[in-house]
C-alpha cells in the first residue's frame, strides 16, 4: 500500500516583494513537490490599524482543518490554537517586524504575543545562527536554522548580457554601485549621500518610499540580477536587524563585492563570505574604491560561499524537518 502523503498547511501572506515573501514562497514550492500542501489564503485583511489587524488574526483562527503539519509566520503564531487546528506547529521567524516594517500602532503588542507564542510551537524554522541565539535567550527550543537555498545555475550570465543591460539602461560610462531597494528602513538616503558626485552610476530599484536623484528601476528577477552582476558593488546599508539579507546573497551570487551594514544575520553572511561590514555611513566611500579595488577577489569569496546554499539543499532541509514534526506527532505521547 502506498504510504500517506503528510498533510502541511500553510498561511498566506501578505503579497509584498520582500526577501521573506521570496523565502516562504521558495518554502512552499519546495514542500509541495513531496507533500500535500494547502495554502490558506489569509492576506485580504491588511491595513495598520489594530481593528484590521485584529481582523486578520480572527479569520486565521477560524480555520479549522486538521493537517499533520502547519507552517506559522507572524500573525498565524500570534493567532496560534492548537485546538482549532489540530496537528504539528512549526513556527517561522525571519526577522523582528516591529523593526523592519512600518510603526504600526501597538505593533509591539502583537510582537509579544507572537514571541510569546512560538516558544509553544512543536519546531521553530529561523533564517540565521543570529536568531537562533536570540530566541533560545527567550526560552524558545528546538530551533532549526534553514538558510536561503537558490538556483545557482540562474546566476549564470551568457556573454553580452550585461554590456546589452548597461546600454539599455544608460549605465555604461561610470562604474555601477547599486545601494538597495529604494526604502528609508534599507539605508538608502543615507548611502545616497555618502557616495554622491563621486563618479558613480548609483541606482535603487523596486517600489520606493523615498525619491533620490538617482535612477530607481523598477525591474522583472532576471533584469534584476543583471543589475547586480553589472555593478562594481552592492550596498545594503540596512538600519534595522536584517534575517539575513536576500540581496547581499543574490549579489554575492553574481559575484559581486558587497559592503553592508552587517545589520541581524547580515553579519554572519558577510563574514563568512569575506565582504566589507560598514559600521558608519561616513566610511562608505573609502570601502567602495576598495572593493571596485578588488572586485574579481571579492567576488569570488562570496560566491564560494553562498553558491554551497542550493535550491536542493533548502528543499532536504525543510523535508527533514517536516519528516521530523510529523513523526513526533505519530509517537505515544
Amino acid at each position: 500500500m502506498e504510504k500517506r502523503k503528510i498533510s502541511v498547511g500553510i498561511f498566506e501572506p501578505v503579497a509584498e516583494l520582500t526577501g521573506g515573501t521570496a523565502y516562504r514562497k521558495a518554502m512552499c514550492d519546495a514542500l509541495a513537490k513531496k507533500y500535500n500542501v494547502q495554502v490558506f489564503n489569509v492576506a485580504g485583511n491588511k491595513g495598520i490599524l489594530p481593528s484590521a489587524r485584529l481582523r486578520r488574526i480572527r479569520e486565521i483562527a477560524k480555520i479549522k482543518n486538521a493537517k499533520d503539519v502547519w507552517i506559522r509566520d507572524f500573525y498565524p503564531v500570534t493567532a496560534m490554537s492548537i485546538r482549532r487546528n489540530p496537528g504539528k506547529n512549526i513556527g517561522l521567524f525571519l526577522h523582528l517586524y516591529t523593526e523592519a516594517g512600518k510603526r504600526y500602532p501597538l505593533g509591539w503588542a502583537f510582537e509579544y504575543l507572537f514571541l510569546r507564542n512560538i516558544r509553544k510551537c512543536d519546531r521553530v524554522v529561523t533564517i540565521s545562527n543570529f536568531w537562533k541565539d536570540y530566541l533560545c535567550g527567550l526560552g524558545a527550543s528546538n530551533v532549526r536554522v534553514i538558510l536561503n537555498g537558490m538556483d545557482v545555475p540562474q546566476f549564470h550570465f551568457e556573454q553580452g548580457e550585461v554590456e546589452t543591460f548597461r546600454r539599455k539602461h544608460d549605465l555604461t560610462d561610470l562604474p555601477v554601485v547599486y545601494i538597495g531597494n529604494c526604502l528609508r528602513n534599507k539605508g538608502v538616503v543615507e548611502a545616497y549621500e555618502a557616495l554622491k558626485g563621486r563618479g558613480y552610476h548609483l541606482v535603487t530599484s523596486g517600489e520606493p518610499d523615498v525619491h533620490l536623484p538617482c535612477p530607481n528601476l523598477n525591474l522583472p528577477y532576471r533584469e534584476y540580477l543583471l543589475l547586480l552582476k553589472a555593478s562594481s558593488v552592492v550596498v545594503t546599508m540596512s538600519k534595522f536587524r536584517e534575517g539575513w539579507c536576500r540581496t547581499a546573497h543574490e549579489a554575492m551570487l553574481c559575484k559581486t563585492p558587497v559592503i553592508g551594514s552587517g545589520a541581524g544575520g547580515m553579519a554572519e553572511l558577510l563574514e563568512g563570505g569575506k565582504q566589507y561590514i560598514c559600521r558608519d555611513f561616513s566610511e562608505l566611500p573609502h570601502l567602495v574604491e576598495v572593493a571596485i579595488s578588488q572586485r574579481e577577489k571579492v567576488g569570488k569569496q562570496g560566491y564560494d560561499l553562498v553558491s554551497a546554499f542550493t535550491k536542493e539543499r533548502f528543499e532536504r532541509e525543510w523535508s527533514d524537518v517536516i519528516e521530523e514534526v510529523a513523526r513526533d506527532d505519530s509517537e505515544p505521547g
